[in-house]
């Protein structure tokens, strides 16, 4: 056998296990996504209908560990390897200017959260209303103002007890809780607002606790009509033409709420959006002015599809999707690094 006839059958073998392993990967996605319950399901966009629980990846995933896959070196950068580029990109960019960047992550008490709801947890109804209250609170102001109270807000809420909660009137806001969060700096042109929506939301979960025995049983019961997807849950609490939507939650802030109580979802804020469209992953049909920090006006399905590319990006780079979430929304934060839309491009096009 010549010396090109040998060169030639290696790049058959070659490109013939190259074939088998792709193979092997479109099989698992095609059994995953078999998984998802076909009945009862709100109408999200075609793309969205198969992404799977992170948990049923089945993978052993530190959260700042990128799991190593095993690949054949591409002619040219795949997008596999342009998200792995991307991601080592942000995460070098926090290790140089906010070193301590993980450690607030975690302190976050969202992975905690959801390592608990994966190992059989079972979120009490006060711990599931603590969620959505933290979350209604990040509505439209700086966190930092937020987390300097954190501690405080277990005696303002009587414990996130949702009988005493339910039982308040716009009054009791007006006079007791907005000069609460005025006095110590932390309040928002929003609150008063979110806070009054918050009274019937309430309401509602007390409902929904007593028919289901608990809200984290109703949530689980919601979780598997709408096809164990957490993104369908989110947009069956947060989407207003939902029959299930809770009051003063839009999708962004339910993502955050279920992001509190241990569903490993993307937010999509205005941070995560101007990431998404700055790093060319999502197209938004409204977003005229870039300049500076300006977000995207994004409509339903952009939140839904920047929820859906964030979850890729995820699995693609092998980390919780809260930890990328986060780990984006410190580029903007005040409290971050405050990134420009022209930086976050920058990170594209080195």
């Amino acid at each position: 056998m010549t010396i090109p006839q040998i060169i030639f059958r290696l790049l058959e073998i070659a490109f013939a296990l190259y074939l088998a392993r792709k193979t092997r990967e479109w099989v698992q996605k095609w059994r995953l996504a078999r998984k998802v319950n076909p009945q009862k399901r709100t109408e999200l966009p075609k793309e969205v209908k198969h992404i799977p629980l992170f948990s049923q990846l089945k993978r052993q995933v530190d959260p700042d560990k990128v799991i190593h896959k095993q690949k054949c070196t591409p002619l040219k950068l795949g997008k596999e390897t342009k998200l792995d580029h991307l991601w080592n990109k942000i995460r070098g960019t926090l290790d140089s200017s906010l070193t301590n960047w993980r450690d607030r992550i975690l302190q976050g008490g969202q992975l905690s959260a959801i390592d608990a709801r994966e190992q059989g947890h079972q979120f009490s109804d006060n711990e599931v209303f603590e969620g959505i209250v933290k979350a209604v609170l990040s509505n439209s102001t700086d966190w930092s103002r937020i987390e300097r109270i954190l501690s405080d807000l277990q005696d303002l809420f009587h414990g996130f007890d949702l009988s005493y909660y339910s039982t308040l009137d716009s009054n009791d806001i007006s006079n007791v809780f907005i000069p609460w969060f005025q006095r110590r700096k932390a309040g928002s042109m929003t609150m008063k607002r979110s806070l009054v929506d918050l009274i019937e939301t309430a309401n509602k979960l007390g409902e929904h606790s007593k028919r289901y025995g608990s809200l984290n049983q109703y949530l689980a019961s919601l979780l598997e009509i709408t096809g164990n997807n957490a993104i369908y849950l989110v947009k069956a609490i947060g989407s207003p033409r939902s029959k299930d939507k809770l009051p003063a939650l839009g999708i962004p802030i339910a993502a955050e709420a279920m992001k509190n109580i241990g569903y490993d979802v993307a937010k999509p804020d205005r941070h995560i959006n101007r990431a998404m469209g700055s790093f060319k992953l999502v197209q938004f049909s409204n977003w005229s002015d870039r300049s500076v920090r300006k977000a995207p006006l994004a409509n339903e399905k952009e939140l839904i599809t920047v929820m859906l590319e964030a979850t890729r990006f995820a699995i693609d780079v092998g980390v919780r999707i809260s930890f990328l979430d986060n780990t984006i929304w410190l580029l903007f934060a005040k409290s971050g690094l405050y990134f420009s839309n022209n930086a976050l491009g920058e990170l594209i096009r080195e």
